[in-house]
């Protein structure tokens, strides 16, 4: 509905008409399940956009005025309405919301607050009906009071309080220098503003909050570095030209600039300084510009232990830098992965670090792996080899004659190279060296008929 009447001053009453008006508010709040809007509202006004309240209001730019409701009961048949105004005739006009509700959408509620739905079609909690769709009083000043309001029918949800729905209005280019009040108030039940009789000099809400609502003075758009058509002020790219402010995360900070365009952080941390923000970084403590990742594994190239296998725990038991995945010993630290014989055994856990020897055999508990144990059966971690013949004295038939083969014709345990040569004197057993074999051998034939010695 839309009135016209005379304003020669907003709060200039008679007095019949203050006390016709105080009646009424007693009146309706005596009305069971009814609140007085005072003790329920808080509000902000904030730049359509941006996430904090502010302290002015920017011509030419669009705000929403935000409306706060706390509930600690459920209560039914509450009435909510808005009003906004100038004292020194600021030209303003209200906006058209998506989501909102009433005959010209003029308030929106907030996604996800108590009063959204998605199951609901209108995405309300309640049943709401506009009371008043706009007034404006043409009077001096002109263009300077409007309302809007609605009514929950079906009841408030008991809650905390919370942002539920907005207002939106954008003060025109002329009135820099003027001030823009906005607040609350409780409206009549039956959806009809109170108005005074026609002979008197003024219309007012049933009543407003005891703060007196929020008034913001008016200012200019003063500084535009980008030169895209925004205030510095609100620019959510300062340093970038962006006219259309897109801002896909939400976080205040425009595409455009946004160290992580798809990922909310309203801080935009970055501490490797490239060109990521922590949150989004792959490598958050490693400069990496081009945010590399071979292995699909969610960590970049540049600080991936494995970079070329997918370990994203990126454990590391022996901790030397290489993952275990990848680690050719990863129970052994080896930084520098050296691997002498190419298998999968790096030398610092290989048995065999000169030999190629996948299957890591070692069939003695020497330590040393068949593919290069000179006794391969036989426990000799010195390995030693008096012949150098490749055979380890435990295990050579002739250990001070070199004979690569082991031939031993007549299987005595004394390779053909040696047997039956003294090579060293006492040494009857002529294996090449003297020791308890010998006198064995030479009791076991002076006193139990054994063979004689090799050269008797």
């Amino acid at each position: 509905m839309s009135k016209s009447i005379g304003l020669q001053g907003r709060f200039a009453l008679p007095s019949f008409a203050v006390g016709l008006m105080w009646l009424a508010f007693v009146l309706i709040s005596l009305i069971p399940g009814r609140i007085d809007a005072a003790n329920a509202i808080d509000a902000d006004v904030v730049a359509v956009g941006q996430t904090g309240p502010t302290d002015s209001i920017i011509a030419g730019l669009i705000y929403d005025f935000r409306i706060w409701l706390e509930n600690d009961l459920h209560l039914e048949s509450f009435q909510l309405g808005f009003v906004i105004w100038s004292d020194d005739g600021a030209i303003f006009s209200l906006q058209p919301q998506v989501g909102g509700f009433g005959q010209s959408h003029l308030l929106g509620v907030i996604p996800d607050s108590r009063m959204w739905d998605e199951s609901n079609a209108n995405n309300t909690v309640w049943d709401f009906d506009l009371v008043v769709d706009e007034m404006r009083i043409d009077g001096p000043p002109s263009d300077s009071l409007r309302f809007a309001g609605i009514a929950i029918a079906d009841g408030l949800p008991a809650g905390p309080l919370e942002s539920m729905m907005t207002l939106r209005f954008r003060a025109d280019e002329s009135s820099v220098g003027k001030t823009l009040c906005i607040d609350t108030c409780t409206l009549p039940m039956g959806g009809e503003l109170m108005f005074m009789p026609s002979t008197g000099p003024t219309v007012t809400p049933a009543v407003l909050m005891p703060e007196g609502g929020i008034c913001l003075p008016i200012v200019s758009c003063d500084a535009d570095d980008d030169a895209d058509g925004v205030c510095d002020i609100v620019d959510n790219c300062l340093n970038g030209y962006n006219p259309e402010q897109t801002d896909a995360d939400g976080d205040g900070v425009g595409d455009l600039c946004d160290n992580c365009a798809d990922v909310y952080n309203s801080d935009q941390a970055n501490g490797d300084g490239d060109l990521y923000g922590d949150v989004c970084d792959n490598c958050p403590n490693v400069p990496n510009d081009d945010q590399t990742d071979s292995d699909q594994d969610g960590l970049g190239d540049a600080c991936d232990n494995c970079p070329a296998i997918a370990n994203s725990d990126q454990a590391d038991g022996d901790s030397d830098g290489t993952g275990d995945v990848c680690d050719n010993c990863p129970s052994v630290p080896n930084t520098d992965q050296a691997n002498s014989d190419g298998d999968s055994y790096g030398d610092a856990c290989d048995n065999c670090p000169l030999v190629d020897n996948v299957d890591q055999l070692n069939s003695d508990p020497d330590d040393i792996g068949d593919a290069c144990d000179n006794c391969p059966t036989k426990y000799n971690p010195d390995q030693a080899n008096s012949d150098g013949d490749g055979h380890g004295d435990e295990c050579d038939n002739c250990k001070m004659v070199s004979n690569q083969d082991q031939a031993d014709a007549d299987q005595d345990g004394i390779g053909d190279a040696c047997d039956g040569v003294f090579s060293v004197c006492g040494d009857v057993s002529g294996d090449g060296y003297i020791n308890i074999l010998d006198v064995s051998q030479l009791v076991n034939f002076l006193y139990k008929n054994g063979p004689p010695p090799v050269c008797y």
